[in-house]
């Protein structure tokens, strides 16, 4: 196959997978919406605005919609994991492409559990940081304002959905999508030196990835997050170092129910900076961990074909 034609599978299969999700976050959410109208016609909507029934019926349909807008993120999420694995799977099968290097954990379980620990810290000091920092930027309301309603209304309704929608199926589905499928075929697709092919494909998916959550301001922030999935999942060549990352970015909200402190608007700058260079350290520390198990494993290996050279005694 030649390179333009490699480049142009690796990105049609990427608006595929990209594409798919958005499909099935829009039929699940059509699902839920045919429901609620119908749920609505046993109930009195007096309460809800609207000169007549269809438009009480709507007002309380999109009510109800934003309210469980986290378990349409969830049952989404669910079903196009699913299927993207079993995709995954049958490419695999006709031997078209193996995706199997990506999920393998790259570290004995003595290194891997504590870079674990660590990508998802990063990820939610990171995001701590960048929440305090851009409290400071002068940003258009309105791009605040379609942040907050996007962002609000994955939160809202049960925390244990919002917990599991936000930190555990979203940002398995997404790492799938930008970095394991997308990312990994464009960069192998590329016929440059493997430092020119990194940036190129990093940037293009980033790019992709932040136009994907749909309003500006989300755009921006995902957009340089995107650059700090790839180091992370480039460094281990594993998906779950960014799957992780990804989850502690996404659940840094959880420190609002515990620490209001943190989001005080009086302390933005000092805990901008300071969470951002918590964020700083871990990360070096996530580099650092992830060169002494590379280092381990590879002197281990060394010395398995080591004992292997002498262990014939019959010689």
């Amino acid at each position: 196959m030649s390179t333009f034609k490699k480049i142009l599978k690796a990105i049609g299969i990427s608006l595929a997978f990209m594409v798919g999700y958005a499909v099935v976050q829009i039929m699940v959410t059509i699902l839920f919406a045919v429901y609620f109208s119908f749920y609505s016609l046993k109930m009195d909507l007096s309460v809800y605005p609207g000169s007549n029934k269809a438009e009480q019926i709507m007002a309380y349909t999109q009510q109800n919609l934003m309210m469980n807008m986290a378990l349409i993120v969830l049952i989404a999420g669910i079903i196009s994991i699913g299927i993207m694995l079993l995709i995954l799977l049958l490419l695999k099968k006709a031997k078209k492409w193996n995706m199997a290097d990506f999920f393998r954990v790259p570290h004995k379980i003595g290194i891997a559990i504590p870079l674990g620990i660590i990508s998802f810290l990063t990820g939610m000091a990171f995001n701590v940081g960048l929440v305090n920092i851009m409290e400071l930027v002068p940003i258009p309301e309105s791009w605040i304002e379609a942040n907050n309603e996007s962002v609000g209304a994955v939160l809202s309704g049960s925390l244990w959905i919002a917990l599991a929608a936000t930190s555990l199926i979203a940002p398995v589905a997404e790492e799938l999508i930008f970095r394991g499928v997308s990312y990994t075929m464009l960069r192998d697709a590329i016929p440059l030196k493997r430092r020119f092919a990194v940036l190129i494909a990093g940037f293009a998916v980033s790019l992709a990835f932040g136009i994907y959550h749909g309003n500006i301001l989300q755009g921006i922030y995902t957009f340089v997050f995107s650059i700090l999935l790839l180091a992370v999942y480039e460094r281990t060549g594993s998906i779950w170092s960014s799957i992780l990352v990804h989850a502690g970015f996404n659940s840094s909200w959880l420190l609002e129910l515990f620490a209001e402190k943190i989001f005080s608007q009086e302390k933005v700058l000092v805990n901008g900076l300071l969470f951002l260079g918590i964020g700083s350290v871990l990360l070096a520390g996530f580099f650092l961990l992830s060169s002494y198990g590379k280092k381990n494993a590879a002197n281990a290996d060394d010395g398995c074909a080591d004992s292997g050279d002498h262990d014939d005694p019959g010689n």
